[in-house]
This record gives structure tokens, C-alpha cells and sequence, in this order.
């Protein structure tokens, strides 16, 4: 295999998907923490 098939390789297969998990990685953390914040706010309130 040679050097620019690997580039090309690297840059259109493993690159996207890390984009992919880096996303939802992101929206279960923001959503995690949303969900943590409602639970301690309902907390307070008793």
C-alpha cells in the first residue's frame, strides 16, 4: 500500500467516525448534565 492510499484511507474512513463519536459524545454529556441539574433543582424544592 502506498503513502497516499494510506492518507486517502486515514482521511475518508477512521476521521469521520471519531467526528461521529466525538458528536454524540457530546450531546450525552449535555444531556447528562441537563438532566442532573433538573434532578437537583426538584430536590430543592422539597
Amino acid at each position: 500500500m502506498n503513502t497516499l492510499g494510506l492518507i486517502g484511507f486515514v482521511g475518508s474512513v477512521p476521521l469521520p467516525v471519531l467526528f461521529i463519536l466525538f458528536t454524540y459524545t457530546m450531546m450525552f454529556m449535555v444531556t447528562y448534565r441537563s438532566i442532573r441539574e433538573v434532578r437537583r433543582k426538584a430536590t430543592q424544592t422539597c
